[in-house]
């Protein structure tokens, strides 16, 4: 789980700098998209994007839509996640590009993913 969560974040991180080096700043609504469609490839138990009143299944990871969180259920009951049921949720939380005169954020440079609780609004 771990290793899925640092490979999306650092693949996320290098689609905004390619995008970056070619002139083209992330814009805000960036990061309410589903990460899971803007990479490359998909991984296998990659299961698509979960409805709000919808069980996760075990194994799977899924795009939270109304939130734009990831969200992973585990595949065995008694892991040890300190998540309800097994299930760990990251919100994705833009990075902004910090001017040198000034403290306003104006564009976005990355997306980095915290965790967070599921049942947080």
């Amino acid at each position: 789980m771990n290793t899925t969560v640092g490979n999306l974040a650092r693949s996320l991180n290098a689609l905004a700098a390619e995008n970056m080096a070619q002139g083209r700043p992330l814009d805000a609504g960036w990061a309410m998209r589903n990460p899971f469609v803007l990479l490359r490839g998909q991984q296998g138990n990659y299961c698509g994007e979960l409805a709000q009143d919808q069980t996760p299944s075990r194994g799977c990871w899924y795009f939270l839509p109304q939130q734009a969180r990831v969200l992973y259920r585990a595949r065995f009951d008694g892991w040890r996640s300190g998540g309800k049921e097994g299930v760990q949720v990251w919100q994705l939380v833009r990075l902004p590009q910090q001017a040198m005169d000034t403290a306003k954020a104006e564009r976005l440079t990355a997306v980095e993913l915290r965790a967070v609780e599921w049942t947080d609004p």
